[in-house]
């Protein structure tokens, strides 16, 4: 289930519930379904996406989630939905 932060409100969404796949296609910023559409889903309960880890594809990982071998993890999701590089991370932070 790939995961991305909406880029107007900052919260978690999966992919097949937001405005994803075709507003990339566009080159627009990606939605969850509430930005999009007025409505949130439903399916999950909607979070903020800081301190979410961030792939190097772009996709989400829980912090305490298992991530495989072959994710490659380059930043965090900070308080305005910016991706903070791991290198740049200050110490102890999240």
């Amino acid at each position: 289930m790939p995961l991305f932060n909406c880029a107007q409100c900052n919260s978690v969404e999966n992919t097949a519930t937001g405005a994803y796949w075709g507003r990339k296609m566009r080159d627009q910023p990606a939605l969850c379904s509430e930005c999009d559409t007025g409505t949130w889903h439903g399916l999950f309960a909607k979070k903020s996406a800081v301190g979410m880890l961030v792939a190097s594809d772009g996709f989400l990982w829980g912090s305490a989630e298992n991530v495989p071998r072959h994710v490659r993890i380059v930043g965090t999701v900070d308080q305005q939905g910016t991706v903070v590089p791991l290198a740049t991370r200050k110490e102890g932070a999240s």
